[in-house]
């Protein structure tokens, strides 16, 4: 596009004035700081980035050829609809891969090193001993969703000792610290095998209720599940029942469904559980990365280039 115009916010607008204009001199910048402000520009602009307009405004947004999502995972309804109308939409895939993949090793470590446990014993100032401890190394791990979050976890674990199974939707070879990538067809054998079963995959009519009571009952009762990818990729029911008569260990879960947790939910008082309020992608790292992918999508937009992390529109992520 020889001379594009494009929306954001005033803050981000302000910070990187200067690389802006040195990444996209063609471009004409208008900036928002309100929704109803960038819903009053947005009919001038062809591209945006820092807020997200529904599907039912889009009728007067003609021009709008561009919308970059900071997060990693986007509506898979938006992004279709929005692919409907010739709207390309990107995303922060690779900004988050680092510390979400620590914050499950963290998850894996509490449990397994029986921090979960004595951490409750500090409000009393119990010294009790007794908890039994595992070492994740020889240990198997299960990814499903063999992403970049997912591909990132998969290298840290193998460094650690253990081998390392994953699931991806699409076949490709297995990268060298995993023991074997399969198709979805071979989740009942990833269930089977998992000491711990990381679930990084995004929210999708296929991925939807993934693992419920069936699942539960093919998996190892000394086996963890985590989930950083989506709530609704677990039926949230069968996993209290699960917990609760003995089918699995224990579950980390930065996700739930619904989002918030409501106060009433069982999940909050067993103690076999973690929970963490959906921050797995904050890091002091986190924002450096996501700044670099938009400003480089922005060039690539006013120089007519391809744009990196593009949402394919039939899957919806």
């Amino acid at each position: 596009m020889s001379n594009p115009t494009i929306l954001v916010r005033t803050g981000f607008y302000t910070e990187f004035e200067k690389r802006l204009k040195e990444l996209a001199p063609n471009a004409t910048f208008l900036t928002f700081e309100e929704r109803d402000e960038m819903l009053e520009k947005l009919p001038h602009a062809d591209a945006l980035y820092g807020g997200s307009p529904r599907e039912d405004v889009l009728d007067k947004c003609p021009r709008l050829k561009w919308l970059h999502m900071s997060s990693a995972g986007v509506n898979p309804q938006m992004a279709k609809e929005f692919g409907r109308r010739g709207i390309t939409m990107t995303k922060g895939s690779g900004a988050y891969d680092i510390p979400i993949a620590e914050h499950v090793l963290a998850m894996m470590l509490a449990f397994s090193r029986g921090i979960s446990h004595y951490i409750r014993q500090q409000p009393s100032h119990e010294w009790k001993r007794g908890m039994p401890l595992l070492q994740l190394s020889g240990k198997t791990l299960g990814i499903y969703g063999m992403g970049s979050i997912g591909g990132e976890l998969a290298r840290m674990c193998h460094a650690l000792g253990m081998t390392v199974y994953g699931i991806a939707r699409k076949p490709r070879p297995a990268p060298e610290y995993v023991e074997a990538l399969w198709m979805t067809d071979k989740l009942d054998d990833l269930l089977r095998a998992s000491d711990f079963l990381a679930v990084c995959a995004p929210l999708t009519d296929e991925t939807r209720h993934t693992f419920g009571e069936r699942e539960f009952g093919l998996m190892k009762p000394t086996s963890y599940i985590f989930n950083i990818g989506r709530g609704g990729t677990i039926v949230q029911d069968a996993m209290i029942d699960a917990l609760r008569t003995g089918k699995i260990a224990g579950a980390g879960l930065d996700v739930t469904d619904p989002e918030p947790l409501p106060p009433d939910s069982p999940l909050w008082d067993m103690e076999n559980v973690i929970i963490t309020p959906h921050v797995s992608g904050g890091s002091d790292g986190t924002e450096a990365r996501v700044t670099s992918i938009v400003l480089e999508n922005i060039r690539r937009f006013a120089a007519g280039e391809p744009l990196m992390n593009v949402v394919d529109k039939e899957l919806g992520y």
